[in-house]
């Protein structure tokens, strides 16, 4: 009887224990914050990772293996792997913003009064911003006659007026926009492409180009970084479609 339980639990747990970790490629995703130096621990497997500039990371791991993201800017998340995380091209994981709440803070000694209370606050002596001598010099000043300078009067009654001074240099209020294609390119890794979109390296180039015509600037906002990953997946298989030699 010992016997025949053995052999049973030796059957039911064998494809647990054969069932070999695999390797998941992931990325955090946020509204908000930049995502990087993440920190992603396998519980399970005992195994830990820590994610790229763009959040991006790779960890050993199967269904059912229990997934830590950790990080001082974060939220924890805890997650639980299924078989069907395995089966997306990449696992997009989302976490939230750490809030952090100040304390109370009571002030003492204010009468309410905020006219009364203005005049204590400290002033700044700013005289020494302006130059008085170029401000006052056309000004009719007292001679010690007692009568008034009027040469610098009829001097100012017969000037010529002048071009006003900027008093900043103009600067150019726009600069020029960039193309969807560039910015894409330096947001996400090689292997995204060549390995997630299954783009070829050699076609990279035009594919870019042909999203070019197709995009939305607004997918390239952080909090839309979902909908673009969606995006570019669509736009790769079409793309391949068109093209079959970039197989």
């Amino acid at each position: 009887m010992n016997r025949f339980i053995a052999t049973v639990c030796l059957l039911v747990t064998a494809p647990v224990l054969g069932q070999e970790r695999l390797l998941l490629k992931g990325k955090i995703i946020t509204n908000e914050l930049k995502v990087e130096n993440h920190s992603i621990e396998n519980v399970t497997a005992g195994t830990s990772h820590v994610s790229d500039a763009i959040g991006g990371f790779r960890i050993y791991a199967r269904p059912g293996d229990l997934l830590n993201f950790t990080s001082v800017e974060f939220k924890p998340l805890t997650v639980t792997l299924t078989q069907k995380d395995f089966e997306d091209e990449l696992f997009i994981v989302k976490v939230e913003p750490q809030i952090t709440f100040l304390k109370e803070m009571v002030l003492h000694g204010l009468s309410g009064n905020l006219a009364v209370e203005s005049k204590k606050l400290e002033t700044m002596q700013v005289n020494s911003l302006f130059d008085a001598a170029e401000i006052n010099k056309d000004i009719m000043v007292q001679t010690g006659m007692g009568g008034a300078n009027w040469i610098a009067g009829v001097a100012q009654l017969f000037k010529k007026p002048g071009k006003p001074k900027r008093a900043t240099s103009y600067v150019q209020a726009h600069k020029k926009q960039r193309r969807f294609s560039e910015i894409v390119r330096e947001s996400y890794p090689e292997k995204f492409f060549t390995e997630t979109l299954a783009v070829p390296l050699a076609h990279l180039g035009a594919f870019l180009v042909f999203c070019d015509d197709r995009a939305d600037t607004r997918l390239l906002q952080q909090q839309y970084e979902p909908e673009l990953i969606d995006f570019l997946k669509v736009q790769s298989a079409e793309f391949l479609k068109r093209n079959p030699d970039a197989k």
